[in-house]
């Protein structure tokens, strides 16, 4: 909810950006000089309390490490949900930038057929993957949009964001992410079923995603070879 202080919080944030702004001398070689804008992120009174570590991936293997270990399985089920809903909307923001960044002679096939499937196709999974997560645990805390993009980026920062990089390049890295995403729901489908946390539900939708991601390992598998 924007109260009135967070509201005016914001208002102060952006008329100092503007008036900053406002200073710079005419800009050269495409940058906006010496300084750099700095913004100040608003404070939130009650940030999401959950802390989705998200896994370290070896640079041959796709094998995610398991989450840190939680006495309460409940606990253990919003840690796996945090990532499933912050993976999805990494995977979403990385392809559409591909969509943007791609190039080349395949660009037609790669900006149209193959990333604006991807990426559109994932943020519709990204809606019914948070619907589920609240839905099974009562926690809406797993819908927080901060603690989902916070992780988001650090999910896709291996993949880098390919600025300048060849279309053999970006598939290549795209492809490299939809696997880490399959470890990934290999691991969580795994535990939750040891803890039993995972509902049928549960079980059919992280199964359907698994199906969905395989046939774009398949695709930009084909797109790199």
């Amino acid at each position: 909810m924007l109260t009135k202080k967070r509201f005016q919080k914001l208002a102060n944030v952006l008329k100092e950006q503007a008036d900053s702004l406002s200073s710079y001398d005419s800009i050269e070689d495409g940058g906006l000089g010496e300084d750099e804008l700095e913004i100040e992120p608003m404070e939130v009174d009650d940030p999401a309390e959950l802390e989705f570590q998200v896994p370290d991936f070896d640079e041959e293997e796709s094998e995610p490490k398991s989450t840190p270990d939680v006495e309460d399985p409940e606990k253990q089920l919003k840690n796996y949900l945090a990532g499933y809903v912050s993976y999805l909307r990494g995977i979403h923001l990385w392809f559409h930038a591909a969509h943007h960044l791609a190039k080349g002679p395949g660009f037609s096939g790669d900006h149209v057929d193959l990333y604006t499937r991807i990426y559109t196709e994932v943020q519709d999974e990204v809606d019914g993957a948070i619907e589920k997560a609240v839905g099974i645990t009562g926690d809406e805390n797993l819908a927080c949009p901060i603690m989902i993009t916070e992780n988001a980026v650090e999910i896709i920062k291996d993949a880098g964001c390919k600025v300048d990089a060849s279309g053999d390049e970006i598939a290549a890295a795209g492809l490299k992410l939809i696997k880490t995403y399959l470890a990934f729901l290999d691991d969580m489908f795994k535990s939750l079923e040891a803890i039993d946390k995972l509902s049928l539900g549960l079980n059919d939708q992280v199964a359907a995603s698994a199906n969905t991601h395989e046939t774009y390992v398949y695709l930009l598998s084909q797109r790199v070879k």
